[in-house]
């Protein structure tokens, strides 16, 4: 009996020891991207080895890998780390300015060279679509009868083909972001926001108040969609000190859209004079993890656990003239500072 409590003891000993201990949370500084685990309400610093001198531009996740655009290519790292360590992609050297979800690898956009994407379970990324004369292309949209959309500065363009030839769908302005919902295709452009249900044959406008709009998303089966700030000195001033470009959502697929961004006023008593003074408060960017919706203004984020009623700042950026861009991998968000331009 006593051998065989001694055999038990030894073989519960030997199972303590095979477990691998938690891996130590490291320390970083680099105020450059965050992650947050609990729906947005505490940040961690992720960014331990990157630094502002990389040109960081752009974020892009997958349930497996992070993405960075930078000025020098791709840099990645493991979305399911503990402590992200970041590696130079080889495969990329052009400046890259966006990313764009895709379902076969996510695209890169350099304004040099057009797309790239990147092939499934591999860290090749390949040129895309080269035969299209337009090489600054904003949004890309795959539809599920395999047809493809390209948004650019010539409007839309639509190809049945794999990309092999081209029709264009829609011109006279840029088109800067598109988001499909129940068959229906919203598209942010110049002049606002546009709608189709033929799998973007045909466009009819739904908004024009905002002037342009430069995202558009879909959360929950909603669309939103975040107006472009205007850089006239004119309309800089009637800013000061509010908010200088809207957020909308639409319940009925895009036909009509109500603004969000009413709670978010509050928000301008955060602001330094030096701020109301220029540009205004500008929403950059929004998503949704569990409930919860996070939102970036000016170099504030903040959240809202009760459909955008009202809203909580949870994290301030170090450096004025930045924003935060927002992706989500599994239940995590990342929040990434990039330049917020002119």
């Amino acid at each position: 009996m006593k051998m065989y409590n001694v055999i038990l003891l030894l073989f519960l000993q030997s199972l303590v020891s095979c477990q691998k201990a938690p891996e130590k949370i490291l320390i970083s500084d680099s105020k450059i991207i965050y992650q947050s685990e609990d729906g947005g309400k505490t940040w961690r610093d992720v960014g331990l080895g990157l630094s502002d001198g990389m040109g960081l531009n752009c974020i892009i996740a997958t349930q497996d890998e992070i993405f960075l655009g930078s000025e020098h290519g791709v840099i990645r790292s493991n979305s399911k780390a503990v402590n992200p360590t970041w590696d130079k992609d080889m495969f990329i050297t052009d400046p890259i300015y966006s990313f764009i979800p895709g379902k076969f690898g996510p695209y890169a956009h350099s304004a040099h060279n057009g797309l790239y994407q990147k092939i499934s379970s591999t860290g090749i990324w390949i040129p895309k679509y080269l035969n299209l004369n337009d090489k600054y292309i904003f949004s890309v949209l795959e539809l599920s009868n395999g047809a493809i959309l390209l948004a650019c500065t010539k409007g839309i363009f639509k190809s049945v083909d794999d990309g092999k030839t081209w029709n264009q769908v829609y011109n006279d302005e840029n088109v800067y972001t598109m988001s499909l919902s129940n068959e229906v295709i919203i598209a942010g452009c110049s002049s606002g926001l546009i709608r189709s249900t033929d799998k973007g044959e045909h466009w009819t406008q739904v908004l024009t108040d905002d002037r342009g709009t430069s995202t558009t998303k879909v959360i929950e089966g909603r669309f939103f969609a975040i107006s472009l700030r205007s850089n006239e000195w004119k309309d800089k001033m009637a800013y000061a000190g509010k908010l200088a470009n809207k957020l909308r959502y639409s319940d009925d697929l895009g036909l009509t859209w109500k603004r969000m961004d009413e709670h978010l006023l509050p928000v301008e008593l955060n602001v330094s004079i030096a701020n109301q003074s220029s540009t205004g408060q500008v929403i950059n960017d929004i998503i949704q993890v569990g409930d919860v919706l996070v939102c970036c203004v000016g170099n504030v984020i903040y959240r809202s656990t009760d459909k955008g009623q009202s809203w909580q700042a949870v994290l301030t950026g170090s450096k004025e003239n930045r924003r935060f861009e927002f992706v989500k991998s599994g239940s995590k968000i990342y929040a990434m500072s990039v330049n917020s331009g002119c």
